[in-house]
């Protein structure tokens, strides 16, 4: 079953036409049809705006609600192998004909509800995974972005809930106020603002440093015969850097260590 995403302001994933005496997809707002990527037309109109952007100047493409791009029955119809797939290839379609832009890929899904529990145990586990997800991004080619609060894990907001303007909207929830007295915990190296703020600083200073981080950079995947490994290399002007991720696909922890060598 597809979960909704406004189960509030825009109940169900289908809203039918009167007219046409036939249904749509709106996964968002009855107003905003979803496109059915199958059809390789789709994928070329999308293609043709795009450049055409593209060729008036704009620097920065964004495309908005990547992981509903797929649809399949059966499914929950949401980050599905055939985005990536797609996404790819509008990557691969800028390179070549306009290599000078960004493109932006804006990833949302439904906020999950969960009361906040003083465990230190699952606490460590949290922070690992967080600077595991972060060292996986600064590891890619691009500018990697981190949104307000990220920098201290802020915890999200539920005061939406009583602002009657956004009440209905639950994307509010992670788009609360920036938690300065939360933010002041960076000075006690115990908390975990402190531990998640001072990682961000040490893989920032990594990349801002290392000549293997410049954009024209070779990077690739490295195997490592072991599936819940990641290994990510970057190369330039004889400089390498290697991040081996250990992601959570065997149900073990997190973790993340940097090896810095030469890749032969």
């Amino acid at each position: 079953m597809v979960p909704q995403v406004f189960s509030t302001t825009a109940p169900g994933n289908f809203t039918g036409l009167a007219d046409a005496r036939k249904f749509v997809m709106t996964t968002f707002y009855p107003y905003q049809w979803d496109l059915n990527y199958r059809n390789p037309r789709v994928f070329n109109e999308m293609m043709y705006n795009f450049l055409y952007f593209a060729n008036k100047g704009v620097d920065i493409i964004r495309i908005d609600a990547v992981p509903y791009i797929w649809k399949e029955l059966y499914t929950q119809c949401r980050n599905l192998p055939q985005v990536h797939t797609i996404v790819r290839m509008m990557r691969m379609i800028g390179e070549i004909v306009c290599p000078g832009i960004l493109l932006l890929g804006e990833v949302v899904m439904e906020p999950e509800k969960a009361e906040y529990e003083r465990d230190e145990a699952a606490l460590e586990k949290a922070v690992r995974l967080d600077i595991t997800l972060h060292a996986y991004m600064f590891m890619q080619s691009g500018i990697p972005v981190l949104y307000s609060g990220d920098e201290i894990g802020q915890l999200n907001d539920y005061g939406y809930k009583e602002n009657p303007y956004k009440a209905e909207d639950s994307r509010y929830i992670q788009r609360g106020a920036m938690d300065w007295n939360a933010a002041a915990g960076i000075e006690d190296s115990t908390t975990v603002q402190s531990k998640i703020f001072r990682q961000l600083c040490r893989l920032e200073s990594i990349r801002k440093s290392e000549k293997a981080f410049m954009a024209s950079a070779d990077t690739w995947t490295i195997e490592t015969w072991d599936s819940s490994v990641l290994c990510i290399g970057r190369y330039y002007e004889k400089r390498s850097w290697g991040c081996l991720i250990s992601v959570n696909m065997t149900k073990q922890p997190g973790s993340m260590k940097q090896t810095e060598h030469m890749w032969i």
